[in-house]
């Protein structure tokens, strides 16, 4: 569905001019400085200069942060390693804004902030390198700039603010803001009270008030609260013979018991729901229990069942035109999709589910998309984009006061972050998705991040820490009879218990988590599995069973197109190499591995290759490689808090040493 350009009329007439000068400077290096008041409008600007300009040109999306805030250090990093074609790549910049407030925060007392004085320091890499950089900053940083960057702003060669007049015009003509949830969430307990004492036989009465009520504490997440108002309006409806009420009041019970982790009851309450729907011909109340009955499905490992759930509710919203509720559907599809390793298929059903939530405006849906995408994007290796659709996730969370999916998103977030080496981050993010879960009583979000803070505590060394966390996460996914992430956290105990020398019982714990992902369908999870045991066949020298378990991982990870997945088993199949005395091979498979782990930004993975290398340099004899690719292996394990590794690694340094003195 098309809708209008946020852009003012004044703008849309400059963009040919801009996107001439564009042109023009492509293939020798141009800045150009855009503040724009939304992201609406940084997409319409995008778009519009993209028809123009018109060469092929790619727009290659950049992001700076506190962590990688060296912008111009970053570009000339990028254009070797991916030998970026530079005459038809305009580099789109982001984040400037955020990170300097970040720096500002951390250090008050530098000045100009240590990104800004970057962008001073590095200029001349746009010329020296031919670079066409579009930075995109709100207004307040655009005035700024000249007096903060002065070097930096002499470079620029079109700046200008672009407004948002379709958000003025929606601010303009909306409706004064409903009350508060919060508030009406009281008034609705005192009028239920009122009815009790002053009209106790009005079962009519009461039973809307109560369903009223519970559904605005489901929506707050507040659910155990939910659940008792719904099952009292529950029991006034089927005194009454209400069949409809009862239908939409047990499909919420269902869904409550779902996030509870009690499968066989929200089963229960779902069927009996379809049934009454079918009963009176409901068509669009049945399609919304077939989708919940597909989440119920997914969670248990039937993906089958639920995969033939979701299609028929996608049938059923399209036969009665009900936009959100196909949204809902494709949602749930490219959730399933994504357990079932086809991400480019879990993308498309996104994206299409986003589109439709925004044309019903559907904050919530939009976070639920935006989540997944970030997900896709991660198993994708396109770490950046991941983090711009998470973050988004969670503020339209927050907006909307969903701790639900707040608690997914910093879920995710910690996952990202983790990859990307942030451990101190990573652990906050999922310290504060498990709160959040508790609150909520969600034993599926419990038992995911607990499984999450394990991981993290195993990079750290912690491994008494690590073994907690995934028992205790085992224990739930079981309680629930949640066969995936029974299957994850038996993977994390068997590579915990790899680490602690205990062979047999990782042995046992990854034959398990390969049956319970192969009876499922789970490619990812059946990867993982043979991964790791590969690394176990390679410690207990079974070499040709190593490499069989690694190749047979290896297929599978490309097969679902997942980027950190193939770099693991590629520096693992090195590693395999090396023991084999196939240095050369050795070699090989480490540099694909590094390349592809700096290519996602995943520092702890860039350290297992470099010291992987520094290992085969070793072998070979040059040890004045292996010093070099071991130091850099050491000052990333440092970086990350990776201590068991560090001291792996600073072990090896000595013996290095000893060979350039000798």
């Amino acid at each position: 569905m098309s809708k209008a350009s946020p852009l003012e009329l004044q703008d849309c007439l400059e963009i040919p001019r801009i996107a001439l000068a564009i042109r023009l400077r492509l293939g020798r290096g141009g800045l150009y400085i855009f503040a724009v008041e939304s992201e609406d409008v940084r997409q319409a600007v995008i778009s519009a200069l993209t028809q123009e300009i018109n060469t092929g040109a790619t727009w290659r999306e950049v992001q700076i942060t506190p962590e990688r805030y060296d912008l111009f250090l970053y570009l000339q990093h990028l254009v070797h390693e991916e030998q970026i074609d530079t005459r038809r790549t305009i580099f789109s910049v982001t984040g400037l804004p955020e990170t300097i407030l970040a720096q500002q925060q951390q250090y008050p007392d530098k000045r100009p902030p240590f990104c800004v004085n970057a962008l001073n320091v590095r200029r001349e890499v746009i010329a020296d390198h031919n670079l066409s950089v579009v930075l995109w900053v709100d207004e307040a940083t655009r005035q700024r700039l000249p007096y903060d960057a002065k070097d930096f702003w002499a470079f620029q060669m079109e700046t200008r603010f672009f407004r948002d007049t379709a958000a003025q015009q929606r601010n303009h003509f909306s409706p004064l803001p409903p009350a508060p949830l919060d508030e009406e969430i009281v008034e609705l307990r005192n009028l239920l009270q009122r009815y009790y004492k002053q009209r106790p036989d009005d079962a009519g009465g009461i039973a809307a008030v109560a369903f009223e009520l519970g559904s605005k504490l489901y929506r707050r997440s507040r659910f155990h609260e939910a659940r008792d108002a719904f099952q009292e309006a529950l029991r006034l409806y089927r005194d009454m013979g209400d069949v409809m009420r009862q239908a939409v009041t047990l499909n919420y019970l269902g869904r409550i018991a779902q996030i509870r982790g009690e499968l066989a009851q929200a089963r229960s309450y779902q069927q009996e729901a379809l049934q009454l729907l079918c009963d009176i011909g409901d068509v669009q109340g049945q399609a919304n229990v077939l989708t919940d009955l597909g989440g119920i499905a997914q969670v248990r490992g039937e993906l089958e069942s639920a995969q033939r759930y979701q299609q028929e509710a996608l049938g059923l919203y399209r036969d009665v035109s009900d936009v959100l509720g196909q949204a809902n559907a494709l949602n749930a599809l490219g959730r399933l999709a994504r357990v079932r390793g086809e991400l480019e298929s879990a993308q498309r059903y996104q994206q299409e589910a986003l589109g439709l939530y925004r044309d019903v405006s559907d904050v919530l849906g939009q976070a639920n998309a935006l989540n997944e995408l970030g997900s896709i994007a991660q198993e994708q290796g396109e770490l950046e984009s991941a983090q711009r659709y998470q973050q988004e996730a969670l503020e339209k969370s927050r907006e909307m006061g969903d701790v639900l999916g707040q608690a997914n998103a910093l879920s995710a977030l910690g996952r990202l972050t983790r990859v990307q080496g942030e451990l101190e981050s990573a652990q906050r993010y999922q310290q504060e998705a498990l709160e959040k879960s508790r609150e909520m009583g969600d034993v599926l979000g419990q038992a995911n991040a607990l499984s999450a803070l394990g991981g993290i505590a195993q990079v750290r060394g912690e491994l008494e820490s690590a073994q907690r966390y995934q028992q205790e996460a085992l224990e739930k996914s079981r309680e629930m009879g949640d066969v995936l992430g029974q299957a994850n956290a038996l993977s994390a105990l068997g590579g915990i218990a790899r680490v602690r020398g205990e062979l047999e019982s990782a042995q046992r714990y990854q034959q398990e988590a390969l049956r319970l992902c192969h009876d499922v369908g789970h490619v990812l999870g059946q990867a993982n599995a043979l991964n790791e045991l590969g690394s176990l066949a390679q410690v207990e020298g079974e070499l040709a069973s190593a490499l069989h378990y690694q190749q047979e991982a290896l297929r599978l990870y490309c097969k679902v197109g997942h980027v950190l997945g193939q770099a693991i088993t590629l520096n693992a199949l090195g590693s395999l190499a090396g023991v084999r005395g196939e240095l050369e091979q050795a070699q090989s498979y480490c540099q694909e591995a590094l390349r592809l782990f700096r290519e996602i930004n995943a520092p702890a993975g860039q350290a297992d290759a470099l010291s992987e290398l520094g290992t085969v340099a070793c072998k070979m004899g040059d040890f004045t490689l292996a010093m070099s690719y071991l130091q850099e292996a050491l000052t990333l394990f440092q970086a990350i808090g990776a201590k068991l590794e560090a001291v792996k690694t600073e072990e090896l340094l000595g013996q290095v040493r000893a060979h350039l003195a000798a």
